[in-house]
C-alpha cells in the first residue's frame, strides 16, 4: 500500500503489525516514514526514538535516518544533517543516509 501511495492503508497494516509485534525497530521505521509522508513529522520522530540509542547498529542507524527525514520535513537542517552523518559513522556505505 505505501509503494502505491495509499498511506492510510498502510498506516492501518503497520498498526496491526506493531500490536503483534511490538517493539520491532523494522516496523517502528517503516511506520515512521509513513507517518513523515503524511505531514505527521511530531509522531514519526517519537515513533523511532525508542531506538536512537540502540545498541543494535543496525536498529539505530535506520533510526537515525528516519528521524532525520522527519527533521528534514519541518525544515530542520542542521539536526537532521548531524543524525544523518551519525548514521554514516555507522555504516560509511548505508545508501538511505547519503542522499
Amino acid at each position: 500500500a505505501y509503494n502505491r501511495g495509499r498511506f492510510d492503508e498502510a498506516m492501518r497494516a503497520f498498526q496491526s503489525a506493531e500490536q503483534i509485534k511490538s517493539g520491532e525497530p523494522d516496523l517502528a521505521v517503516r511506520h515512521a516514514a509513513i507517518l513523515t509522508r503524511m505531514g505527521q513529522t511530531a509522531a514519526a520522530m517519537r515513533k523511532v526514538e525508542p531506538f536512537l540509542a540502540s545498541s543494535d547498529p543496525i536498529a539505530r542507524k535506520e533510526a537515525l535516518v528516519a528521524h532525520a527525514l522527519a527533521l528534514l520535513a519541518e525544515g530542520k537542517d542542521a539536526p537532521a544533517l548531524r543524525e544523518l552523518e551519525e548514521a554514516l559513522r555507522l555504516d560509511p556505505s548505508y545508501a538511505p543516509a547519503l542522499f
